[in-house]
């Protein structure tokens, strides 16, 4: 059937028709892994696995096509799709982290992705997929306010500044960028975590009028004076550094 688009729509067709999911990825399965499979039959078998109930058959369909998703733009996009039906954020994690942050990935592909994570319940399986991908996504800077709005659906400050950490160490971060950093730190909780990524945020805002009064507006969100004098004291102590 692989090689006549008809026999592969009829094909296709058949194996909708069986109830069972188990069935239908063992069925799938087979036929994935061949590294003669065309990309309109992958295209069709992840359309297949989107549409299943259980979320661990679908995993195993999609991990299965992982490798035949990872070089082609489009079937990276609809891999991604697939990936949006599943129900568990452990699962969710497991097909993304199988087709990995180096394939094929376009700008709005990368956006539905992020999209996808920003809607997992577990903050710390979120932040797992969010740290894999950070690469892939410094490396196309469009992808950054997608990034950080996934970060933004994260409860726990915690897990939050774990994959806020990297973007503040960025060198070469915009004004919009910056603004928007810290207004995702500024609705942290916890003045320690608050605290620590506006340290390292501070060296940004220099000598820069905006944001060095969004930067202050931050700092003022915080209830602890001890962990504002601690942000204040640090980037004194660096300006005096800075002037020698």
């Amino acid at each position: 059937s692989r090689g006549d688009a008809n026999l592969r729509r009829a094909y296709v067709a058949a194996v909708q028709k069986m109830d069972s999911d188990y069935e239908k990825r063992r069925v799938l399965s087979e036929l994935g892994t061949s590294r003669n499979a065309d990309r309109e039959f992958i295209a069709d078998l992840l359309a297949i696995a989107a549409g299943m109930d259980s979320d661990y058959e679908k995993v195993e369909l999609l991990t299965d096509l992982s490798q035949h998703s990872q070089t082609d733009s489009e079937l990276y996009a609809i891999y991604i799709d697939a990936a949006s039906h599943l129900d568990s954020d452990y699962e969710t994690k497991r097909v993304l982290a199988a087709i990995g942050p180096n394939g094929e990935m376009d700008l709005a592909t990368g956006a539905k992705m992020m999209e996808v994570i920003g809607r997992m319940d577990s903050d710390y399986e979120k932040a797992e997929v969010m740290l894999l991908f950070y690469d892939a996504i410094e490396s196309k800077p469009e992808l950054l306010a997608s990034y950080l709005a996934a970060a933004e659906n994260i409860e726990s400050d915690y897990e939050s500044s774990r994959v806020l950490e990297p973007v503040v160490k960025r060198s070469n971060l915009t004004e919009t960028e910056i603004i928007d950093l810290l207004g995702v730190i500024s609705r942290f909780s916890s003045d320690y975590e608050k605290g620590n990524l506006l340290e390292r945020l501070g060296r940004h805002c220099r000598g820069n009028d905006r944001l060095e009064e969004a930067f202050f507006d931050a700092v003022e969100t915080m209830d602890s004076e001890y962990e504002q004098d601690r942000v204040y004291g640090n980037l004194h102590r660096k300006n005096r550094r800075g002037s020698h």
